[in-house]
């Protein structure tokens, strides 16, 4: 029998659609601020591109939520805010 963290990580994969736009956002964020030295035009166009992106990712995962009758938590619920404690630990932790 499998961890239960690895049968979590399995039934929340994210499918390969979900994850480019996870990717492609996070990578026109970078092209942006190594572009910061170039019009403002190209920058603007790229953080575009990046918002696109970064919306698709979220309607992805909203509607995993929605298919498993699951539902979106608030910003400050206690489990949104549990999370990202074990997020900045996890943070302090590498960057120690």
């Amino acid at each position: 029998m499998r961890p239960r963290k690895k049968l979590l990580y399995y039934t929340i994969a994210p499918g390969r659609a979900t994850l480019e736009a996870a990717r492609s956002g996070k990578q026109n964020i970078v092209e942006v601020s190594i572009a910061s030295g170039t019009s403002k035009e190209a920058e603007i166009k790229l953080l575009n591109v990046a918002r696109a992106s970064l919306e698709e990712l979220l309607e992805d995962y909203r509607d995993f939520l929605r298919t498993r009758g699951l539902g979106l938590w608030a910003k400050d619920s206690r489990q949104a805010l549990f999370v990202r404690r074990l997020g900045s630990a996890k943070a302090a932790c590498v960057n120690a």
